[in-house]
């Protein structure tokens, strides 16, 4: 072979080799390409903080009931009204601290529902509820 036919071979081989190239990668690039993975952390960063709960109830009569002692380690507390699940509802009125609960003043708690005390409303002190003749059960969570 002369220098003509080698240098014709190794063009042919050359430019076969890089227009293969050329067109595996223009063919790649038609597909979509991966994405990294993303990093969700771990399952200890959506672990919830546990606090000891208190989980209480009263039945709350026409005299005054206290239905919650005060605590400085409070973070939370929910007064729920029970009455009208299973009785007859009942408006439960309940007041703050040593001061006695008289129906209608302080703040109320309507029958089927809750009152929370927490972050800016938080309350640690003691409460008193009163309801009419017919009573109230009264659920409390304290925590």
């Amino acid at each position: 072979m002369n220098i003509k036919e080698h240098l014709a071979a190794v063009l042919v081989i050359s430019l076969s080799v890089f227009l293969a190239q050329g067109l595996t990668l223009g063919v790649a690039s038609l597909f979509p390409r991966p994405e990294a993975p993303q990093h969700l952390g771990s399952s200890s960063d959506n672990t919830l903080p546990s606090y000891p709960t208190t989980i209480g109830r009263a039945f709350v009569g026409s005299s005054d009931t206290s239905v919650v002692g005060s605590s400085t380690a409070r973070q939370y507390l929910a007064i729920s009204n029970a009455s009208g699940a299973t009785t007859t509802p009942q408006l439960v009125t309940c007041n703050f601290g040593d001061r006695a609960a008289t129906l209608y003043s302080g703040f109320s708690i309507a029958p089927s529902t809750t009152v929370v005390f927490n972050l800016d409303n938080l309350y640690r002190g003691a409460i008193h509820c009163i309801a009419p003749a017919a009573g109230a059960l009264i659920t409390v969570t304290d925590f």
